[in-house]
């Protein structure tokens, strides 16, 4: 079964939309509960590695997700934390924001 180029690209956008608006759901709670871990989590196991992917497509296939992505992402900057799973949310959203930009730029 060969699946066509148009058609990862396309469920690789949704995936990425879908993880980006459970991380504003989660980081409306801060990080408390445990939401810093899942959402360090979906950032450097899903999101990043999916924004990668899309800004290495040479039609600029992250244009459709960029107002949801900085949405999410911008916030998850200005987090303040000194635990180890800040860290890891501030270093994979700016990551994930250049990655971002990278795969919207045609």
């Amino acid at each position: 079964c060969i699946v066509p180029q148009a058609s990862v690209n396309a469920l690789a956008r949704k995936a990425t939309a879908d993880m980006m608006h459970r991380v504003i759901n989660q980081a409306q709670f801060g990080g408390r509960d445990g939401n810093d871990e899942r959402i360090a989590g979906m950032l450097v196991a899903g999101i990043n590695p999916l924004l990668a992917l899309l800004a290495n497509l040479p039609d600029a296939a992250s244009i459709e997700i960029t107002r949801v992505g900085l949405s999410a992402l911008l916030p998850l900057i200005g987090w303040c934390g000194s635990s180890l799973e800040s860290h890891a949310i501030h270093i994979s959203s700016m990551t994930c924001v250049l990655s971002l930009m990278n795969g919207a730029y045609p």
